[in-house]
């Protein structure tokens, strides 16, 4: 579906292979939309009308979200033989350009990258965090953690930050795959970090409802907000109000908080 800002239908359109539904955010450019459907799918939609421009499979399901760039864009794939990979596309046509070794299980991680060193970053249900190259999809590293890792991390500085359900946040040089910090949470986490770059704060949640925000360098807390849901399954942003950096998240039933980067709830 595409609607107006006011609310009104724009288009909907029917992917009629996708009869186990669509779980990936929408990747979106200037003139096209691309999305992967449960059926193992993606697609091309002309962003103004809705209609296919091109659709590919490219593995049993596709349930995360991709990430876009210029011309090409990547997907996590799963498999029905829990053994999933990395595919990387050309967005005019939908050609493939690389697909990578086999992750070792599913990953329900969206890729993230490292434009300085090339690196692609994603979680896996192996309880590993994997670097792939960018240009040709080769593995470049794999780091063991303490559980599986659903969250899509998030990467500042040649430092990506990804959370586990091992109940750590956990912090890694992107390039060589060398794990700098790691804290425990209170318990499993799937909530993708974001980063208060001009705070130099981590911020995170885990399924107990409680919130944290780490030193981005050292990982060192500094402060909690206790447990306001029981469960944290979405992810946080960050907004500016004026020159300040803000958490805008889910932090209490059918509530949005807008939290300040001292963990005041405004």
């Amino acid at each position: 579906y595409s609607f107006s800002k006011q609310g009104n239908l724009n288009w909907k359109t029917y992917l009629g292979d996708a009869s186990k539904g669509i779980h990936s955010t929408a990747a979106v450019d200037d003139d096209f939309v691309y999305i992967g459907s449960y059926k193992g799918t993606v697609y091309k939609l002309d962003k103004q009308n809705g209609i296919i421009v091109w659709m590919r499979t490219i593995g049993d399901t596709v349930g995360a979200s991709p990430l876009i760039d210029r011309d090409t864009i990547t997907f996590s794939v799963e498999t029905n033989s829990l053994n999933g990979y990395l595919v990387r596309l050309n967005k005019k046509n939908g050609d493939i350009i690389w697909m990578s070794p086999p992750l070792g299980e599913q990953a329900h991680s969206s890729p993230a990258l490292d434009v300085p060193s090339g690196t692609l970053v994603l979680g896996v249900n192996n309880s590993t965090i994997q670097g792939f190259s960018y240009s040709s999809g080769r593995r470049l590293w794999s780091i063991g953690v303490n559980g599986p890792v659903k969250s899509t991390p998030v990467v500042d500085g040649g430092i990506g930050y990804v959370t586990t359900w091992g109940k750590e946040l956990i912090a890694f040089n992107m390039d060589k795959g060398i794990i700098l910090w790691k804290q425990n949470l209170s318990t499993k986490s799937q909530v993708s970090p974001v980063l208060l770059k001009r705070s130099k704060l981590v911020f995170t949640a885990d399924n107990s409802g409680m919130m944290y925000a780490f030193d981005q360098i050292s990982g060192k807390l500094k402060w909690t907000i206790a447990k306001k849901m029981s469960r944290n399954l979405s992810s946080p942003i960050v907004v500016s109000d004026g020159n300040e950096e803000k958490i805008l998240f889910v932090c209490e039933n059918r509530t949005l908080c807008l939290i300040t980067r001292f963990g005041k709830i405004e």
